[in-house]
């Protein structure tokens, strides 16, 4: 009994799961088989000296480790900021399986994220390379043609290494998950937006401003935003670059958002960082309209140097009048590091902020000179004393609001 096995490996050296492996004998005779989910595969009972040629294919899960941020490294690396040093890189970055890196390979994946489409077009979502080639040139793949296929001609005893390197297309910075293999890892940070709540009715145009929660250096964002009764007119710039070929227009009521630029852009809290137009087709409000989820398009953004940050969204009142003291709810919540109080004032006032356990035990007071307008406090776990439900109570200008948080381990 003759066999053929291998084992087919990502560009990490992990193991892939469920990837199709075709056998042709050289008589037009074919058997399929789908791996182990360690990726490991074998065929027995061939007959020596005929010729075999092992073909792997997968093509499924298209968005499995594409986000803006690939586009991020692709757009540097052809502007020769930060250029690919491996041949992997390259070939994952070749979406439309030109053999070369282009705009149009950006633009196929911003469609791809966006879910303008299901799948590559020109493409497969895995692409394998015999794991014996050697690249002459890592800064160019297709000097030689790429081996995709093992031939054994003939096979002439037990072939225990037929391997590959499998290359998720779209995926430049190597965070796909093969599947079966654990989950994607989650981020440790969170980036907010806030915009203000209005009022509209059937057949306005309404525009929403969104604005920075928090001062950050942005290299990338994507969203889906479900926007129940508007429907997407434009987009406006504002910090953030914003044209309309980074959003997506997916269903009535449902757009998608992708969002980079080849050099991060700082901006301050409370910065307008873009304006969306939309036409109301019902009476309703910013608050019950207005969602960021990640229904389609992954809600992530990319601070600090590529650190995929999870993305929130606020709502918050318009500015307070003379009677008005305006609470909202901490940003992130829960947390377990850090959060932020904000709140609004009518003028200038000083203000005290308490922190109470459930109990009503006053853990934490905070006095601050408050501006007109918007303002925050920042709150470190080291200042509280325990953890679970607490809550936080503002008063300023003989005005009380209060709100509930929860504080993790």
């Amino acid at each position: 009994t003759a066999a053929i096995g291998g084992v087919i490996m990502n560009v990490n050296d992990e193991e892939v799961e469920e990837v199709e492996v075709d056998l042709m004998r050289q008589q037009a005779h074919m058997k399929d088989m789908m791996t182990a989910e360690d990726g490991l595969y074998a065929f027995y009972d061939l007959s020596i000296q005929e010729n075999y040629s092992v073909i792997p294919f997968k093509n499924d899960d298209p968005i499995n480790g594409v986000s803006t941020a690939d586009l991020v490294m692709i757009q540097r690396h052809l502007l020769g900021k930060t250029t690919f040093d491996q041949a992997y890189q390259y070939i994952a970055a070749d979406a439309n399986s030109s053999e070369s890196i282009s705009a149009s390979d950006i633009s196929a994946l911003r469609k791809l994220i966006l879910g303008v489409h299901a799948e590559f077009q020109n493409n497969t979502s895995w692409r394998f390379v015999d794991a014996k080639f050697i690249f002459q040139d890592q800064t160019n793949p297709w000097l030689d043609p790429i081996p995709e296929i093992v031939i054994h001609d003939p096979l002439m005893d037990d072939e225990m290494a037929t391997n590959f390197l499998a290359v998720k297309i779209g995926d430049v910075n190597n965070d796909a998950v093969p599947h079966g293999l654990g989950g994607i890892a989650g981020s440790s940070a969170d980036f907010g937006l806030y915009t203000q709540e209005q009022v509209f009715a059937t057949g306005e145009q309404v525009s929403v401003d969104f604005f920075a929660s928090e001062a950050s250096s942005i290299d990338g964002m994507q969203f889906t935003l479900n926007t129940d009764g508007l429907e997407l007119l434009s987009a406006e710039a504002a910090a953030l670059n914003v044209t309309a070929a980074h959003l997506a227009s997916i269903e009535s009521g449902v757009m998608t958002f992708s969002w980079n630029d080849v050099d991060a852009v700082s901006v301050n809290q409370g910065d307008k960082l873009f304006t969306l137009q939309f036409t109301a087709n019902t009476n309703s409000t910013i608050q019950n309209s207005v969602k960021l989820t990640s229904d389609i398009t992954m809600a992530e953004a990319y601070v600090d140097g590529l650190n995929k940050a999870d993305m929130t969204l606020e709502v918050r009142d318009g500015q307070s009048t003379s009677d008005e003291l305006v609470l909202y709810q901490n940003i992130p919540n829960p947390f377990s590091q850090s959060t932020t109080i904000g709140f609004e004032l009518a003028q200038e006032a000083p203000a005290v902020l308490n922190i109470f356990d459930v109990t009503g035990k006053n853990i934490l007071q905070v006095h601050i000179e408050g501006q007109k307008g918007y303002n925050s406090v920042d709150i470190d776990v080291n200042q509280l004393t325990q953890a679970g439900v607490l809550y936080y109570q503002l008063e300023s200008m003989q005005k009380v609001a209060t709100k509930r948080m929860l504080l993790v381990d």
